[in-house]
Parts: structure tokens; C-alpha cells; sequence
């Protein structure tokens, strides 16, 4: 007489359940690990601290939406994507731009700005995230 024995039956029905959310995890850790990503890359352009508070993450499931607040920080974008240079900057409310220079300040009626590159971390740190893809997904399944 032949006797089979199947192991394992249990493990197999627990695993729709396992698998079940897999996705929206794989998706949060993606999302995490571009906006630390950006977080670490745009940390490099910080004076005063509000390009950093202004890098946002929203979002659930499978839909994340990692971007600035121009309310917190409205220069993040010609930081992040460049300008176009060079250009005249004239003031907009005074009849005169002033900055600090040495223990006094210096004025004039505008200024020839040579223009900015931009360094596009949100951008970077995408591409990065889906590099790591697989590794995430990897992860993820082996601890089902």
C-alpha cells in the first residue's frame, strides 16, 4: 500500500491572504524610499530650511504623489528645474533691491542674474526608486 502525504496544504491556502496588499506594501516602501531620496538630495540646497518642509508625500494604496508646497517654499521650483540665464532682476515693490554686503547693505535698481542649472532631486530620486524595484519587491514576497 502507497501513502502520499501532501505538506504544506495549509502554508498554500494562507497565501492569497499573505499575498492580498502585497502590491500597496511594495508601493509604500517605493514611496518612502524616493522621498528620503529626494529629502537627502534637495538637503543640499537648504538656507533656511524651507525647501525641506515644503517636500510633500501624499497618497495610499497605489497612488503616491511626492512633490513641493510653492506656499512653504516657491523658489523650489527654479532650484529644482533651473532658470534661464542671464536675466535682469528689478524690484517689484521698492524703488530699489537691497542686500547685505559686509556690515553695510548695497542697492540698485536691478541686478543681471547669470542664471541657475537646477539639480532636479525629484526627478533623481524616481529614477533611483525604480532601480531599486526589484530589491523592494524581493523583500516584500520574502516575507509572505
Amino acid at each position: 500500500m502507497i501513502k502520499v502525504s501532501v505538506l504544506g496544504v495549509e502554508a498554500v491556502r494562507e497565501l492569497p491572504e499573505r499575498i492580498d496588499g502585497a502590491a500597496e506594501r511594495v508601493m509604500a516602501k517605493l514611496a518612502v524610499s524616493i522621498e528620503q531620496k529626494a529629502f537627502d538630495q534637495a538637503d543640499t540646497h537648504t538656507d533656511t530650511g524651507r525647501i525641506i518642509q515644503s517636500l510633500l508625500l501624499d497618497g495610499s494604496g497605489l497612488n503616491y504623489k511626492l512633490y513641493h508646497d510653492l506656499g512653504i517654499a516657491p523658489h523650489a521650483l527654479f532650484v529644482h528645474w533651473g532658470t534661464e540665464g542671464p536675466y535682469e532682476i528689478r524690484p517689484s515693490k521698492k524703488k530699489a533691491l537691497r542686500w547685505p554686503s559686509g556690515s553695510a547693505f548695497s542697492f540698485a535698481t536691478s541686478v543681471m542674474h547669470p542664471g541657475y542649472d537646477g539639480d532636479p532631486w525629484l526627478v533623481n530620486a524616481a529614477k533611483e526608486g525604480v532601480d531599486q524595484i526589484d530589491t523592494i519587491i524581493e523583500e516584500t514576497f520574502r516575507r509572505l
